[in-house]
């Protein structure tokens, strides 16, 4: 993890029982890289600078449950089964936890949510990548300055290149590829954030294909 003057916060981080092997909990995006990726965020009248960093599964509990306890005071009530013990996307403003992001990916041949096993892709059918996004939010305080869309660009870096990744190191023998986005909508932000990733995944897919030269297939199922 790279080391910064103001990231004492995320110096406290505990990592996952789960993770300690190095993987995504989640199995189909392979080695997990528990390191932050940090940015400066600039106000859209550029006179206010934030020192970001996002990380995944590395914040504790208790931190989580903090930023939990104070959105939900805020009258916005989240499920805690989403976010703790469980491994996020995790935003950091200027070192202190500030957004969280629940989501799974599985594939064929993969177990999916519910710990059942899919059955493997074959040459006749599509390959079936299953993202899930349970849910995702930033601190109030944070709202409408851009933090949301800066949490939704990092979750397609992370989803796209984990897909890229597997396909290229495990070729497959499907002729094509669909990738269906699921989410419970609460919210129009949450609409948008649904429509910016498929929207980022489609650019990284046509990178993709270029590539491996599979057809690919961007699926929307999110809904209210």
């Amino acid at each position: 993890m790279a080391k910064h003057s103001k990231t004492a916060g995320i110096n406290r981080l505990a990592p996952l029982n789960d993770l300690i092997n190095g993987n995504h909990q989640d199995r189909f995006l392979g080695s997990q890289q528990t390191q932050s990726f940090p940015y400066p965020h600039y106000s859209f009248s550029n006179n206010r600078k934030w020192e970001v960093h996002f990380t995944l599964g590395m914040a504790s509990n208790d931190q989580k449950l903090r930023l939990i306890n104070e959105v939900t005071a805020t009258g916005n009530p989240l499920n805690v089964a989403y976010f703790l013990s469980v491994e996020n996307l995790e935003m950091w403003i200027d070192a202190e936890l500030a957004g969280l992001c629940r989501f799974q990916v599985t594939g064929d041949g993969d177990q999916d949510e519910n710990n059942q096993c899919r059955a493997p892709s074959d040459a006749e059918t599509p390959l079936k990548i299953q993202v899930n996004l349970h849910a995702a939010f930033v601190r109030p305080q944070f709202r409408s300055l851009g933090f949301g869309e800066a949490l939704c660009v990092q979750l397609s870096n992370v989803v796209g290149n984990g897909i890229l990744n597997r396909l290229v190191s495990q070729p497959i023998s499907s002729p094509s590829i669909d990738i269906t986005i699921s989410a419970d909508l609460e919210s129009a932000e949450g609409e948008r954030f649904c429509n910016q990733l498929s929207e980022l995944l489609q650019s990284k897919m046509a990178v993709l294909y270029k590539i491996i030269s599979i057809p690919y297939r961007i699926i929307d199922d999110a809904a209210y």
